[in-house]
């Protein structure tokens, strides 16, 4: 059976409530969601791609589960909470995240993958200010040069480039643009003591924050 989109599976909700196009822009509006008719044509028409955040909002208006844009394909998502935001150029002032979810398809993830949110832009334009970035905790996990990773280290803790300098026994945490106050620690590779205090852990997956009249999220790329 051929996979349907979920601009396939919109119009077919649409038509199991016998709504119009405008009818769902009308619901969207009142419940707070600034969804128009034009989107709602282009997402049906497959010329705009509907994030998990815009497919979550539709399914409360409809009072639907989100599992519905995934079931036909046999692909459940799984909502994976955003635990924190995380120093990508600005320290995060408070470490409080309201109950917000990232939905990753259930056959794309597994019980060691941890969310965070994107603070400050000098990580940019790998990761933007309000991304969310999807981290593997499983230290098993292989990193590699040139990897994006999350780190700790003593009370710094951040998201940059992993640059291992093997030939000179370096490490390097990188951001894409330093600064004075976000710039590239580096390591002794063989200094124990520290590489001990060292966690690293290799982001998978960034989930891009488009700037709109509304915030939304679309997954750009795949480490």
């Amino acid at each position: 059976m051929a996979t349907k989109t979920k601009g396939e599976i919109l119009k077919t909700l649409l038509n199991k409530h016998g709504l119009k196009q405008r009818h769902l822009a009308d619901m969207m509006t009142k419940a707070g969601y600034k969804i128009g008719e034009d989107a709602i044509s282009k997402y049906i028409r497959g010329d705009r791609q509907m994030c998990a955040e815009i497919m979550e909002n539709i399914a409360k208006v409809l009072n639907e589960d989100i599992c519905v844009f995934f079931e036909e394909n046999n692909a459940k998502p799984k909502a994976l909470k955003i635990e924190k935001e995380i120093n990508c150029g600005i320290t995060p002032t408070s470490q409080n995240i309201s109950e917000s979810f990232i939905y990753i398809p259930n056959n794309e993830s597994k019980s060691s993958l941890k969310a965070l949110k994107a603070s400050g832009n000098n990580m940019s334009p790998i990761i933007d200010e309000g991304d969310i970035i999807i981290y593997d905790s499983d230290k098993k996990t292989q990193i590699s040069h040139g990897d994006v990773v999350v780190y700790k280290l003593y009370e710094e803790e951040a998201c940059k480039i992993f640059i291992d300098k093997k030939d000179i026994h370096i490490i390097e945490l990188k951001p894409t643009q330093n600064n004075e106050i976000f710039k590239t620690t580096t390591i002794r590779a063989d200094d124990k003591y520290i590489m001990k205090q060292l966690e690293l852990y290799k982001v998978v997956k960034i989930y891009k924050k488009l700037s709109n009249k509304q915030a939304i999220l679309e997954f750009i790329k795949e480490y």
